[in-house]
């Protein structure tokens, strides 16, 4: 018989001896989405507590479960946050830098700070945009434009992913480093032009941006994954950096430069 796994008051799962017996023999999944995914990221990218409870079976089939344990990043984090007209923005703070690390609210247009505390803000961390939003009449987080800073560094994997009304972006002049599928799915982004100072752009950034119509890859670019611009069915023109020797396009497709 199916386990059913079971919380307590406060969320926490509890041991297996006290999940309730399912109707169906073995367990289904589903995904908010068809295009879920997984990434490994570390602890302190993440704007919420961890936790961890291991499922142990031993020979003769019987299972187990632990008490949930908090993972712990190892490092001196602090989280701040900063109300938005109708939303919240969480910064997790280091030793010498802060990171966008979550946000929840119903913004059409943001402006991330250039600091927080004294600390300039770096990094968009993984997925901070691009989760599902209950509640919300798209399910996505409903930002239309949104303005980055240029301490901004790294714009993580996922971090803009399926923002389905954004319309404006400009990058800023410090980036370095775009994740994979960063801006995967922002379906009404037209135009896209990407700093010099880019050096990584990861798989799939600008895939499924339906009416993408050109893209400007820059004069740095060291490493490009696969699939950048997969089904944007709109897309015209694919240009690089005159200074990049790394990279060439030839009838509208990017090749490495040998």
């Amino acid at each position: 018989t199916e386990k059913v796994p079971v919380w307590d008051a406060n969320g926490f799962l509890l041991p297996l001896s006290m999940w309730r017996d399912g109707d169906n023999s073995g367990s289904s999944f589903e995904c908010i989405d068809d295009s879920f995914g997984f990434k490994l990221v570390s602890a302190s990218e993440c704007g919420r507590p961890l936790y961890i409870a291991i499922t142990v079976e031993d020979y003769y089939g019987n299972e187990a479960v632990t008490e949930p344990v908090r993972l712990e990043s190892g490092g001196k984090e602090s989280l701040v946050t900063l109300p938005t007209d109708t939303g919240v923005l969480t910064f997790t703070l280091y030793d010498d830098h802060a990171a966008v690390s979550d946000y929840t609210g119903y913004d059409t247009d943001i402006e991330i700070p250039s600091e927080v505390e004294g600390l300039p803000v770096t990094k968009i961390n993984y997925g901070v945009f691009g989760k599902y939003v209950l509640y919300s009449v798209t399910g996505h987080t409903p930002v239309k434009s949104i303005k980055l800073p240029d301490t901004i560094t790294s714009i993580g994997a996922f971090a803009f992913r399926n923002c389905l009304e954004l319309e404006s972006l400009e990058l800023p002049s410090g980036l370095k480093e775009i994740g994979e599928m960063a801006f995967e799915n922002c379906v009404m982004l037209e135009n896209v032009e990407i700093p010099d100072s880019v050096e990584s752009i990861g798989s799939y950034a600008f895939a499924k941006c339906e009416v993408l119509k050109t893209l400007k890859l820059p004069g740095n670019l060291k490493s490009l994954g696969k699939g950048l611009t997969a089904m944007c069915p709109e897309l015209e023109e694919i240009t690089i950096s005159e200074n990049n020797d790394d990279f060439m396009i030839i009838d509208g497709a990017v090749y490495v430069n040998r």
